[in-house]
């Protein structure tokens, strides 16, 4: 009886699945992925996985507000306001470019309210337009030469 269970305890332990290592396996799991033998294996992830995530996600972005920006009603925006000024006294050039832009501002469906100041004297007054957000462009009309 005692050669019976010896053999079935002998039997148990052959008939479990080992849980030791094969020498593949030790290879396979030497390292973490912190270890500084896995740098360039990160470097290379990075490269491959998450540049093009990053690119990915950019677009995505990109077309989404591109997306979003459409859906809004054009009523509710309100248009870009853009300063003329004529700085070419006596000149032709300065007022052929603000009777064009006059003549343009005319037109239907303009997304632009174009403001017409004849206060600004030199391209250092118009800087403080800008900076102080009054107007969003600014057409300076000088002459040429």
């Amino acid at each position: 009886m005692a050669e019976s269970n010896e053999n079935s305890t002998l039997r148990k332990e052959n008939d479990a699945p080992s849980t030791r290592l094969t020498e593949t396996e030790t290879l396979l799991y030497r390292y973490g992925f912190w270890d500084k033998e896995m740098r360039p294996h990160r470097q290379s992830l990075i490269g491959v996985l998450f540049v093009p995530l990053f690119l990915t996600t950019l677009l995505m972005w990109v077309c989404l507000s591109i997306y979003w920006g459409s859906l809004v009603p054009s009523s509710s925006s309100k248009p870009l306001t853009v300063t003329v000024t004529n700085l070419d006294v006596g000149g032709k050039f300065g007022a052929g470019v603000v009777d064009a832009i006059q003549i343009a501002s005319q037109a239907k469906g303009n997304t632009i309210k174009w403001l017409f100041d004849s206060n600004i004297e030199s391209v250092n007054d118009s800087r403080g337009l800008i900076v102080e957000e009054k107007t969003w462009g600014l057409v300076l009309s000088m002459s040429p030469l």
